[in-house]
């Protein structure tokens, strides 16, 4: 079902993406960001995907159940999607930043956006983790249900998002135009949202890893 990209990078991040810093072990799935040099950069990460091996229609309900690393420089996503026909639109079920939680406010980010370029827009709801279950860094459950006119998610059977064809005001013309959605799963080190690495960072253990248990989806019988 996945996809692993290897020897390339992302747009507005810091690290290379190798597929040897993908691995599962005892059924769990594990990017591990590392500060080495590799290509023209100082850090290498991982990336799987789905194109071209399963998608979701329209509607649809995805769960996840991860762990994020929150050392600055880190910005995990445990689970986001985009059209797989290409067209513009990005959900993203969660994104979180160690330099949140270097500011002492660890968040969990939810995210919906318009095309790339100079017109983007977006639309966040964000929720702290102290107003959540359990510890940041701890093991969390990533839930996102998308049905005609409407998207909700939530944390630990928490509701800490919803976006509808009344907000933004722009959602109908990416969200309620048909489309297929392909899911991605990456660890991303650097960018302009949280900031390189310091000397704070601790590169050891699971401190710079990203671990998912499971990943399920449901779609609507036909």
């Amino acid at each position: 079902m996945w996809n692993i990209k290897n020897d390339t990078y992302a747009s507005n991040e810091d690290s290379y993406l190798r597929a040897q810093n993908v691995s599962v072990n005892n059924s769990i799935l594990r990017i591990q960001a590392k500060k080495e040099t590799y290509r023209t950069r100082n850090f290498t990460s991982g990336y799987v995907e789905s194109i071209g091996k399963y998608s979701l229609p329209s509607t649809f309900r995805a769960e996840v159940r991860a762990k994020v690393p929150l050392e600055q420089g880190m910005w995990a996503a445990p689970l986001w999607f985009r059209p797989t026909d290409g067209q513009a639109g990005e959900i993203d079920l969660v994104e979180t930043l160690g330099s949140d939680a270097k500011a002492g406010r660890a968040a969990a980010h939810h995210t919906i956006h318009t095309e790339y370029g100079s017109t983007h827009k977006q639309s966040v709801r964000s929720k702290k983790f102290s107003e959540l279950p359990g510890e940041a860094t701890g093991w969390h459950t990533y839930t996102i249900e998308k049905t005609p006119g409407k998207i909700v998610m939530w944390v630990d059977c928490v509701k800490t998002a919803e976006f509808t064809n009344a907000n933004p005001t722009w959602y109908n013309a990416y969200y309620d135009v048909g489309d297929r959605w392909n899911l991605r799963i990456n660890l991303q080190v650097g960018g302009t949202w949280g900031g390189l690495p310091d000397a704070s960072t601790d590169w050891s253990g699971d401190k710079t890893a990203m671990q998912l248990d499971y990943l399920k989806t449901w779609v609507p019988q036909s």
